[in-house]
């Protein structure tokens, strides 16, 4: 366990510092527009296979992680519903977010936790799987940005309520006085 949340905060802190940093802004640009993003000077094939190498990164770190929490794999332990898994995470949470990529994770386990707990769930792979695809789904269709699009509308839409806010006292003895109103 504290192997694991090591290596989660230490792989978190460092997927932040990629996303803030030019080479973070460039793989923005590449997925945004290809054409664009070469016609700003992006050297496209530099960033693609820097983001494979990344990602593989990634993949081989949770990978071995895994291992040593089975104490070994096989072929079998890889299943399509696993890629389904990983999958509804990264929608759930949103995609180009690290922070909605964990939030997702998070929901998603929890989830899975939560309904092996259950005492009336008597075939749990098969609820799980109708589950999972209502999720995909219900994301897909009412938060196209995932958890993370959320957050984000709401943090703006405060950000400019406070901003915006309310009028000031000076703003108001001023519209008063200039408006003829008595």
């Amino acid at each position: 366990y504290y192997l694991a949340a090591a290596v989660l905060i230490l792989l978190t802190i460092f997927a932040r510092n990629v996303v803030t940093s030019h080479t973070g802004r460039a793989f923005v640009a590449i997925r945004d527009s290809e054409i664009a993003a070469r016609a700003m000077g992006v050297d496209l094939v530099r960033y693609k296979t820097t983001a494979f190498a990344l990602s593989a990164l990634y993949a081989g770190i949770a990978g071995a992680l895994y291992a040593h929490l089975l104490h070994g794999i096989s072929p079998e332990d890889f299943t399509v519903l696993l890629s389904v898994d990983f999958l509804t995470m990264i929608v759930l949470g949103g995609l180009g977010s690290v922070g909605g990529a964990l939030s997702g994770a998070l929901l998603l386990t929890f989830l899975q936790n939560a309904l092996t707990r259950l005492p009336v769930v008597h075939d749990f792979k098969n609820l799980y799987i109708v589950v999972l695809g209502a999720i995909l789904i219900l994301t897909i269709a009412f938060l196209p940005h995932g958890l993370a699009g959320v957050t984000r509308s709401v943090r703006q839409r405060w950000a400019a309520r406070v901003r915006d806010g309310a009028p000031r006292v000076d703003q108001i003895v001023e519209l008063g006085e200039g408006s003829g109103v008595r």
